[in-house]
């Protein structure tokens, strides 16, 4: 086919049910960004596609050229006022999708669906940026699926180009390509960091924990079932329900309504003696957005590139997503005697006012009815538990200068916080060292992947006191008034009307059960998606390597054995499908084909597009003679091919053919 009519193939409109299912494929490839970037850049391409579509039914086309100029500098207007210049990842998707906005609107002939059905794919790779789970994986291929077999669309030439034979094609493809998708994956030569080492999480309305914190401010982060990170256990030794405590920042100073950490500059070495189980874990946080890590109370161990503090707290410079993911151990049964004179001092701190005659009443009449430190921690826990204090979700806001007073005899109702921050001040009253830690509590256990999943609704803020006897000791006043609260996790939706907090105890019935393992088992997988996918690193890549034998070799020779690999397999999947097409054809066709070789040979070549009786007409043309013998090998194939024939006259009727074309 010359080059001036493959030009003109590429120039024909194609129809407009083609045009209107490239508009519906390329929406629902940008449709999944709307959570990622802002919803007008999103709108602002479904207008375009709606007046690309509008086009179709109006004549004159209405999508003229400067139309196109007043939409682009609508469009581009819009992305610099919220993004500045296209320079990074949201702000360079955002001008993508506009771009391919404005694409769509002037589509007409078989070369601009080739160009958007090409972008569309590029595309498709830049939701991975964002989100890389199998769940996007699995809808991101189905769309790759239907680009492909639009492309297929467009290799006919016809008025209906819209065959379901090309699904079986695409289909055909699709698996052919999987063999070299896995052998380039895990065989070329990797860098540092993931392959969606860009990945920076999706987006949240919640960010986690703060480096700050009010009384009741984390009873926002309740509403959130948002995984917080997950602590992928490397032994089938994990925590109890009760040792569930997940370390974050430890907070100092206070001034009276709001906690901080006030770290100092010069920390002590940190001593920790364990005493009871240790797990060894792999965390791997969804998102962090300050430098410090999250462990279970207590590390004993410090991750690659972090330093433990003398508040045994774990930090960590924050230089990509690659940082998310650590592996350490903790023990649950711990002595941690960290101490000195400027420990026990920080730990002592309050502002002037904080203190009131009635709560400075209530400190005294406690302190002096405890012989030690350790009764009087006892007696504070007896006074929540006693009196008429409410664990709520929705506590009344403290509007006085002094929160604590008001809470304690005046509101009774809050959080974790509240008890935390409450409690704290009232040990530091009496002078008992004390300070705050804020982490999460709880979890849930997926027994298939052996891993804890953490979500924000388990936020938590707890105290640790400085015994004599026993060095830093956890108390969590929210035992005091809520005790299933160690066991079982908030049950959000119903505590959400009247704030009084329930907890989610579980359920024992059929359904529950079938969604709960389901739940275990998307876990499971995508736990394993991340780990052999978005978590292949060059590290991981030389461990395969090494477990294949291969560990010696360098980045050329695997990059070399990739390529022939690949090569080797297109080599298989080749002759499997020439063996495939050679048996797949008739014997009427072998034997027609046979006997046009027979006249090629003779010198009378068989056009590609010629039926068989022009050819039959120009063989007669060239041997008369043979008129006849070339008339029966014709007929009989033309009444094979084309005609109802049964098994029996089949058989005959090739014999016959056979022997004619012997004849010739």
């Amino acid at each position: 086919m010359s080059r001036k009519i493959i030009n003109a193939l590429e120039l024909e409109p194609m129809g407009r049910g083609l045009v209107i299912s490239v508009v519906i494929m390329l929406s629902l490839a940008v449709l999944p960004h709307a959570q990622n970037i802002r919803p007008e850049i999103v709108l602002l391409f479904f207008a375009f596609a709606s007046w690309r579509i509008l086009d179709l039914f109006v004549k004159p086309d209405i999508a003229n050229r400067w139309v196109l100029y007043v939409f682009a500098a609508i469009g581009f207007s819009i992305a610099a006022w919220y993004y500045g210049p296209p320079v990074g990842r949201t702000p360079g998707i955002a001008f993508l999708i506009i771009m391919l906005g404005l694409k769509l609107i002037e589509i007409k002939t078989r070369r601009d669906i080739r160009v958007v059905l090409i972008l569309g794919y590029f595309t498709l790779i830049t939701h991975f940026l964002f989100n890389a789970k199998i769940t996007t994986v699995l809808p991101m291929m189905g769309l790759v699926f239907g680009f492909t077999w639009l492309m297929i669309q467009m290799g006919h030439v016809g008025s209906k180009p819209h065959r379901l034979s090309d699904i079986r094609l695409a289909g055909k493809m699709f698996v052919q390509a999987i063999p070299f998708a896995i052998i380039l994956f895990f065989l070329f030569p990797r860098l540092a960091g993931s392959v969606w080492g860009l990945q920076v999480g999706g987006p949240s309305g919640i960010s986690g924990l703060s480096d700050r914190m009010s009384m009741g401010s984390i009873s926002e982060l309740i509403e959130s079932s948002e995984t917080a990170f997950l602590a992928n256990f490397k032994t089938n030794a994990v925590p109890r329900k009760d040792e569930r405590y997940w370390r974050g920042e430890v907070f100092w100073q206070t001034d009276g309504r709001e906690w901080k950490a006030g770290r100092n500059t010069n920390p002590a070495a940190p001593r920790l003696q364990s005493r009871g189980r240790t797990f060894e874990y792999e965390m791997d946080l969804r998102s962090r957005t300050k430098d410090w890590l999250f462990a279970l109370d207590m590390p004993t161990s410090v991750p690659d590139g972090a330093r433990i503090q003398d508040d045994y707290t774990l930090s960590r410079p924050k230089t990509g997503n690659s940082d998310n993911r650590y592996t350490l151990t903790s023990s649950s049964d711990y002595i941690a005697s960290t101490v000195s004179p400027e420990i026990l001092t920080r730990a002592l701190q309050l502002p002037d006012g904080v203190s009131t005659p009635r709560l400075t009443n209530l400190v005294n009449d406690l302190r002096s009815s405890s012989w030690n430190d350790k009764e009087y921690v006892d007696s504070v826990m007896q006074h929540f538990n006693k009196n008429n204090f409410v664990y709520t979700l929705k506590p009344p806001l403290l509007t006085s200068d002094k929160p604590v007073d008001e809470f304690m005899f005046e509101s009774q109702r809050g959080f974790c916080g509240h008890y935390a921050s409450s409690f704290i001040t009232m040990m530091r009253m009496a002078n008992v060292p004390a300070r705050m830690v804020i982490g999460y509590l709880g979890g849930e256990y997926n027994p298939h992947a052996n891993q804890i999943v953490v979500r924000q609704s388990d936020a938590h803020a707890w105290a640790e006191v400085w015994l004599q006897d026993s060095g830093w000791t956890r108390v969590d006043p929210t035992t005091a008034i809520a005790p299933d609260r160690i066991e079982n996790p908030i049950d959000y939706s119903s505590s959400a009307n009247d704030g009084i907090v329930r907890f989610d105890l579980g359920s024992d019935n059929l359904i529950a059960n079938l969604l709960r393992e389901s739940r275990w088992l998307i876990d499971s997988a995508q736990l394993k998606w991340q780990q052999w996918f978005i978590n292949f690193d060059s590290e991981k890549q030389r461990q395969l390597l090494t477990g294949l034998g291969l560990g010696n070799l360098n980045l050329s020779t695997v990059a070399s054995l990739g390529g022939l690999l690949a090569i080797g397999t297109l080599v298989v999947i080749a002759f499997v499908l020439f063996s495939a097409e050679r048996k797949a054809i008739d014997p009427v066709q072998s034997l027609y084909y046979r006997f046009c070789r027979k006249m090629a040979k003779k010198g009378v070549h068989k056009n590609p597009s010629e039926g068989p009786r022009d050819y039959l007409n120009r063989l007669i043309e060239t041997f008369p003679e043979q008129a006849t013998k070339i008339r029966a090998v014709i007929g009989l194939y033309v009444n094979l091919r084309y005609g109802k024939n049964d098994a029996g006259s089949t058989r005959q009727k090739l014999r016959q053919l056979s022997s004619a074309i012997n004849a010739v």
